[in-house]
């Protein structure tokens, strides 16, 4: 019924013209799942600025709400009167969330305070792991109370620690202090709220005794553990310790085993995505699964089925990862697909994977994770067939057929991902990997041959434990490549580039740049390129421009835990950073206020830090801004009296060829035009912006 409707709208004149330039328009408008999955996540982005309520009622009517859209959904035929009751459905989604999240933390106000004591009652849920010398592990919680205060969880879960580890699936309570999930303190930090609530995680509880009461042991969890016990019997004959962790992060999604410098080094290189359970590693579980399979005459559809059983297992083993979800569901409609014969639509099993995960969580459309996931897969379904129709060779000599076009498929299959997720890489974490586009040719494939190895040691580990250790030692083997290759990467120049954080119109205009290139006829994609990409180089510079003019002055208080810090930017992106804060424990105010403060100000350079008042702790506070940012002076108010710290202190500043300014109350300083900034007394500045006057204090 929907391809009808479309079909029809295609013949009108208006628009005639435009499909024949862009014919795929009407391919990717009749699968309904895609089409539903971008009303979803619209609505979710649009409901945000909604107000929700905590009635119950209304809590208990949003839930009816979205079941009715989705049921009229599926019987509509018409394309926009489905999309409509999508986006109904995603914005219903969001108000239950909310409304979720709103109550639950409303009622657990007087638990989140620091005493008395709190007790917790839940279940186990995770396998504990050890982290700076306490035990972390998931509950699922029944209940929290304080006194007679008692607060029902529902089975939400916490991540918790403890001095001692409970054993998994136990029935514990634990004594200790709750806290909630806290949102980011500073603009462009990290948001602790939105990344918890989108994995599943309703805040943290710290405990100082956690008592074991029973057990919650079931035919699922003996099962579970007897498997992991074979997994873990498998990663016992790995010598190398790195090795070890890198497998049991790709296949139970447990990285608290990694080491800090393996997460850089394969962050740095473009491959940690291999580090993360994803469409790769359930491709290769579902290859293992068939080649096992194909050993004994088992039917087709048998074999299909097994291996859906399989892969859902897999998934309610590990835990309900988004990118791990996504695979799976795309992975049993592919195979359904096979099995009654009707063509498949990876579009279309994208877009179910994206409304079941969104409705399930709809705070994850804001999170890196489900974005790097979700971009990456619909990156290598549009924009693969399009490198390989166009700049594959179509010469059939055998060096071209057995090694140029497997290793161009290889590269395109790179370049498709790192082209769709570039924008949500600059967005969240301010840097483009370019060694990642050539070191997943090779790391892909040997990643692929190490875990067919893993799994063929699992398998061996329970019925001959020294064919397993034959197995995960030609394993290790083949990953101590992809470690030698995810350091090379680390240690090559600008292999990392760093970038600020784009303006919104310009990932708007690189995103209907690329679905374009998707989209547009193979006899207008040379012209739609060349002239895309000229509007581009006109488009991105005169949007940055309008900006560089328009641009208004700011005074950002941070929010750190020790000292005293404020950003000011001027009108010419001069910015000036003034008080000082001790980087120490917790405190890093370089990493959690300055640094995602400056990626949010594109083309703004510290001009200038000023010190109000003489600290100790100076040189700690400045380091890590002058190793990664050019300033120039060093607006001193107060200045040291210690002799050893005062020439620590001046050494720093000649090792980075800053100017010392030995400022004294009355002495003004003009960053801008209409700007100027004075030294008070008391150990203050006075910041003049055009009309507007803020004295800034040191926080005495």
């Amino acid at each position: 019924m929907a391809r009808v409707h479309i079909e029809r709208s295609l013949k009108e004149p208006a628009i005639r013209s435009l499909s024949s330039r862009f014919p795929a328009v009407g391919t990717w408008l009749a699968m309904p799942a895609f089409v539903g999955w971008l009303a979803v996540s619209a609505g979710i982005a649009c409901a945000r600025f909604l107000p929700t309520s905590v009635h119950l009622l209304y809590h208990n009517c949003l839930t009816w709400a979205i079941v009715f859209c989705a049921a009229c959904a599926l019987f509509f035929g018409r394309l926009w009167l489905r999309a409509l009751l999508l986006f109904a459905v995603g914005v219903l989604s969001w108000q239950r969330a909310a409304t979720d999240e709103t109550s639950f933390f409303s009622r657990l106000d007087t638990i989140a305070t620091p005493a008395p004591a709190c007790l917790l009652h839940g279940t186990v849920a995770s396998v504990p792991f050890a982290s700076s010398g306490r035990y972390t592990f998931v509950v699922r919680a029944d209940s929290m109370s304080i006194g007679d205060t008692r607060v029902a969880c529902g089975g939400r879960r916490l991540l918790c620690s403890a001095y001692s580890p409970p054993r998994r699936a136990a029935r514990v309570i634990c004594s200790g202090r709750y806290r909630a999930p806290r949102p980011a303190a500073n603009p462009g930090a990290f948001d602790e709220y939105s990344y918890m609530l989108s994995s599943g995680l309703w805040g943290r509880f710290f405990a100082d005794t956690a008592e074991a009461v029973g057990s919650a042991d079931n035919a699922w969890f003996r099962a579970t553990s007897l498997v992991r016990a074979v997994v873990m019997g498998a990663l016992g004959h790995v010598q190398d310790d790195t090795h070890k962790a890198i497998l049991q992060a790709a296949f139970l999604g447990e990285k608290h085993e990694l080491t800090s410098s393996t997460k850089t080094a394969f962050r740095e290189s473009g491959i940690y995505h291999l580090l993360a359970i994803s469409g790769l590693h359930v491709a290769i579980l579902i290859s293992a699964v068939y080649f096992v399979l194909a050993l004994p005459p088992i039917p087709r559809a048998t074999k299909a089925l097994l291996t859906i059983v399989v892969i859902w297992c897999y998934l309610f083993f590990v835990g309900f990862i988004p990118s791990l979800f996504r695979a799976v569901l795309m992975g049993t409609l592919v195979l359904l697909s096979f099995l009654f014969g009707r063509r498949n639509r990876a579009l279309s099993a994208l877009g179910l994977a994206g409304i079941a995960w969104l409705v399930l969580s709809p705070r994850s459309l804001f999170a890196p994770g489900y974005q790097l996931s979700f971009a990456a897969t619909a990156g290598i379904i549009t924009l693969f067939p399009v490198m390989t129709r166009h700049f594959s060779p179509s010469s059939r000599h055998p060096a071209h057929v057995l090694v140029t076009k497997p290793l161009l498929s290889l590269f395109f299959v790179s370049l498709s991902a790192f082209l769709a997720t570039a924008p949500v890489l600059v967005h969240h974490f301010g840097a483009l990997s370019l060694f990642g586009l050539f070191g997943n040719l090779f790391a892909v494939t040997l990643m692929s041959i190490t875990m067919n190895l893993f799994f063929a040691g699992i398998a061996a580990q329970a019925l001959w434990p020294q064919l397993s250790a034959l197995a995960m030692r030609a394993s290790e083997m083949t990953l101590a490549g992809i470690v030698w290759l995810a350091e090379l990467g680390s240690h090559i120049p600008s292999s990392v580039i760093t970038v600020a954080r784009v303006p919104a119109e310009i990932s708007v205009m690189y995103a209907v740049f690329l679905t374009g290139a998707a989209l547009v006829a193979k006899k207008h994609f040379r012209a739609y390129v060349k002239w895309g990409v000229a509007a581009l180089f006109v488009m991105v510079p005169a949007s940055l421009l309008s900006r560089s003019v328009l641009a208004r002055p700011d005074i950002t208080t941070f929010h750190v835990e020790k000292g005293s810090l404020t950003g000011v930017r001027f009108p010419n992106a001069k910015a000036w950073l003034v008080g000082s804060a001790p980087q120490a424990g917790y405190n890093r105010p370089y990493r959690d206020a300055i640094g995602p403060w400056l990626r949010s100000k594109p083309f703004t350079a510290i001009d200038a830090v000023v010190l109000l008042e003489s600290d100790p702790n100076v040189v700690h506070y400045l380091d890590p801004i002058l190793e990664e940012h050019r300033v120039r002076n060093a607006i001193v108010c107060a200045p040291q009296r210690d002799p050893l710290l005062k020439e620590d202190f001046e050494e720093l500043l000649a090792e980075y060829g800053v100017r010392t300014i030995v400022a004294h109350p009355g002495l003004s300083f003009v960053p801008c035009p209409r700007c100027t900034c004075t030294v008070e007394n008391g150990f203050g500045l006075r910041v003049v912006l055009r009309d507007t006057t803020i004295l800034i204090s040191s926080g005495r």
